[in-house]
């Protein structure tokens, strides 16, 4: 069986999130995956606003990849834990 991304209500909202943001090029994501899947992902670094990963793909040298995440304020960090807590418990 296929390996499984998103085993968390928040994982799958993060899965969720790319697959819809993917619609944009179809063939990227389910390549991530299988990428992913193969351990071909050599390293992942989190930056305030941007997940950052180095790839071995199909060429001799690694690529690097990014993704582009909206950054909160306090304001809205405060409604994101409140969504959170609320959903505490729930898989």
């Amino acid at each position: 069986m296929a390996q499984q991304f998103g085993h968390t209500w928040w994982g799958r909202a993060w899965v969720d999130a790319l697959e819809q943001r993917a619609a944009l090029d179809p063939s990227r994501l389910p390549r991530g995956r299988t990428y992913a899947r193969q351990d071909r992902v050599t390293s992942l670094s989190f930056e305030p606003g941007m997940v950052v990963g180095s790839v071995r793909g199909s060429r001799r040298l690694n690529y690097r990849t990014h993704i582009g995440v909206t950054t909160y304020g306090d304001d809205e960090w405060a409604e994101v834990i409140a969504v959170i807590a609320g959903r505490a418990g729930h898989t």
